[in-house]
């Protein structure tokens, strides 16, 4: 069992080929290197330096799915109407994630009526810095239900690690209510948050805008940044797949 081939990537990175399944048998390979077991077809992300069986499984395929995990302490479901400034809440993934399709369900809509979420990922999925807008899903529901969307993007990759969605109401007119988490009034998360933290359910004063939504998103508390700590269940319930 040994590497059978690899490639060098750059800035100290390589994509290596192995007939060993990583999970059980060290690859010796940089950290987030790329390593490929031949015999399975898995491919792996390497989380450290040298010979270690320290890996992640990366999702491959299709009809791969994940629940986003909301960072703030929640309870039950609840209902949000969709505003004209974005709001949202902040997610972590354990394992990086290829996909081209966002689900979520709305209890109401009045229509006619233009709905939009956004996602944002910092690289590697550092939290608390400027991310950048990775995925974009605009929608126009007729009526209450659940809704599979795809992305403008086509697929996108969000990286282990915290990422931030943004929702609201492009349209001039109508409704649309989104389920989400009830969400518990945490000191630090939802509520009294510094102004060098990001909070994990927030409002904004960003305007919602269908044609040109914003490229990047300060996630930190204002006024060192762009989201304001929130108690009111905003952070919608998402789910994430690959088709």
């Amino acid at each position: 069992m040994a590497i059978t081939g690899a490639t060098d990537l750059g800035d100290g990175l390589l994509a290596v080929t192995v007939d060993h399944d990583p999970l059980t048998t060290a690859t010796d390979a940089p950290l987030g290197s790329l390593i490929i077991n031949t015999t399975s077809g898995q491919w792996f992300r390497k989380l450290d330096s040298g010979s270690s069986t320290n890996v992640a499984a990366i999702p491959t395929g299709t009809n791969v799915e994940a629940v986003a995990q909301p960072e703030t302490t929640v309870g039950a479901n609840g209902t949000r109407v969709a505003q004209t400034s974005y709001e949202g809440g902040s997610y972590r993934l354990n394992l990086p994630l290829v996909v081209n399709r966002l689900i979520l369900v709305l209890t109401a809509v009045t229509a006619p009526v233009t709905l939009q979420v956004l996602i944002f990922q910092a690289p590697n999925g550092i939290g608390g810095t400027t991310a950048n807008r990775i995925g974009t899903f605009d929608f126009s529901p007729g009526a209450a239900g659940q809704f599979v969307l795809t992305p403008t993007e086509g697929t996108i990759r969000i990286e282990a690690g915290v990422f931030y969605v943004l929702m609201g109401r492009t349209s001039a007119g109508g409704s649309g209510t989104f389920r989400v988490y009830t969400v518990t009034n945490n000191e630090g998360l939802t509520a009294t948050v510094d102004t060098g933290t990001h909070p994990t359910n927030y409002t904004t004063a960003i305007a919602t805008s269908a044609g040109a939504p914003p490229a990047t998103f300060n996630p930190l508390q204002t006024p060192g940044g762009s989201a304001s700590a929130s108690t009111v269940n905003i952070s919608p319930i998402i789910r994430f797949k690959k088709v």
